[in-house]
């Protein structure tokens, strides 16, 4: 696997009948993103690409968050070495990698959150990259491309269908983005403390497949 893709393991994740796993997640993400494109449309969208407007301020956020994306991947890939559910492989609802092939593998639920985790980190550092371009060529760009489409296609609304396609697809991937959170934080505060039992405990009944558990 290249380093400069193996942040993208994640959505690799098949479920036990080969399905993507990371499917629902988009498919939500896809209607907020919807949602929110059509309603920044009907209010003029005021400010879309420049400084101080919307997809600047959320890019500030996914700046903040990258730092917490990585102290959570620091976080699960140490905690626990030594005897540790977390490396038990998934059984209920196993996340599987290589799907029908020779190399097809389990992962353990420290994989599954470090996939998970380490495509959060670079979700955000491309979320915040495009955000930085978008703010400083946002106006250019239009200046450039815009009067001669215009020219071509005078009747067809040009600046607006560029802008709105591209605050929904970076919406679409900060949704999708928020939604992962979620789900890695349910394993941060509650799988991550769950140990094996031992001689007097009751074990405790186990939910752990990604693919059982509610976004």
């Amino acid at each position: 696997m290249s380093v400069l893709t193996s942040w993208l393991t994640y959505i690799r994740i098949r479920r036990e009948d080969g399905g993507r796993q990371f499917l629902p997640e988009l498919y939500i993400a896809f209607g907020i993103s919807a949602m929110i494109s059509v309603l920044w449309y009907l209010a003029g969208a005021p400010n879309s690409f420049g400084k101080d407007g919307l997809i600047d301020g959320l890019g500030g956020i996914t700046t903040v968050l990258a730092g917490f994306f990585v102290a959570g991947l620091v976080a699960i890939a140490t905690f626990f070495r030594e005897n540790s559910s977390l490396d038990d492989i998934i059984e209920r609802g196993p996340a599987i990698i290589g799907f029908g092939t020779d190399d097809q593998e389990s992962l353990t639920r420290r994989q599954y959150v470090c996939s998970m985790f380490g495509f959060l980190v670079g979700l955000s550092f491309f979320l915040a990259i495009s955000a930085v371009f978008l703010r400083s060529f946002a106006t250019s760009i239009s200046l450039l491309l815009v009067p001669e489409l215009l020219d071509l296609v005078p009747q067809v609304g040009w600046s607006a269908v560029l802008e709105i396609s591209g605050v929904f697809i970076w919406i679409l991937l900060f949704s999708w983005q928020i939604i992962v959170t979620l789900r890695g934080l349910y394993y941060l505060m509650d799988r991550i403390y769950d140990v094996r039992p031992t001689l007097g405990r009751k074990p405790r009944e186990r939910d752990e497949g990604p693919n059982v558990t509610p976004l």
